[in-house]
């Protein structure tokens, strides 16, 4: 028995497109990825969101690694005082603190510096965290213009901040957390720097204890 060959109109009708199935699978299909685009959205903008906010978070907390670096080499150099006596290069109070440290990488290149921290108030905003760096060279004539210092902003979030020093207020005392360091013959073991900072929703604080290495040297 011979097989009849489909004609020209049944071989156009099984070329038309999709059937009655296919059409309803694609629909499904559809309605499936739309059931789940707002949540692809809504998940992509959080994971978006809170990138942004460990990045910033990053970068603010990148000011206080800085001052937690340099200040942990802070060095015991003295400079001539009154009276024929000499000076530590370290003063510290619960609102700044100058030291002298060396830098590899400073704004004039490697060598010594002089940094200043302090805590400046805004008016109804949230206070600053400024160093002020500028390269140091020893102890200068009088009458030498000063030199070319570069401040940057350590953290612009701060709520409260406060320093604190470790170590003997008089040479025969055992040593002790102060709120200022007045000795003018020694480093502090250790700085304290106590911060609360602005955060969305909130504040959050953080103690940073630093070590100065370098206090024995000679």
């Amino acid at each position: 028995m011979s097989k009849l060959a489909p004609s020209r109109g049944d071989r156009a009708f099984g070329q038309q497109g999709f059937s009655l199935l296919e059409m309803l699978v694609a629909l499904v299909i559809l309605a499936l990825v739309l059931a789940f685009l707002p949540g692809a959205f809504r998940l992509a903008r959080q994971v978006w969101t809170a990138t942004a906010i460990l990045d910033r978070d990053s970068s603010r907390d990148a000011g206080l690694d800085f001052l937690e670096t340099r200040l942990a080499e802070a060095m015991p150099l003295f400079e001539p005082g009154r009276a024929g006596l000499v000076n530590i290069l370290f003063s510290g109070s619960p609102d700044k603190l100058r030291f002298v440290a060396p830098s590899r990488n400073g704004p004039a290149g490697g060598g010594l510096y002089s940094y200043t921290i302090e805590l400046r108030p805004r008016d109804n905003q949230p206070s600053l965290l400024v160093v002020v760096v500028a390269p140091y060279f020893g102890p200068q004539p009088e009458g030498t213009a000063p030199s070319a210092a570069e401040e940057q902003v350590l953290a612009d979030d701060v709520r409260a901040a406060e320093f604190r020093y470790f170590g003997r207020h008089e040479l025969r005392q055992a040593p002790a957390w102060q709120g200022q360091w007045k000795r003018t013959d020694t480093l502090p073991e250790l700085v304290q720097l106590n911060v609360t900072r602005q955060r969305p929703g909130g504040t959050s604080s953080r103690s940073i204890i630093t070590e100065l290495r370098l206090r024995n040297a000679s």
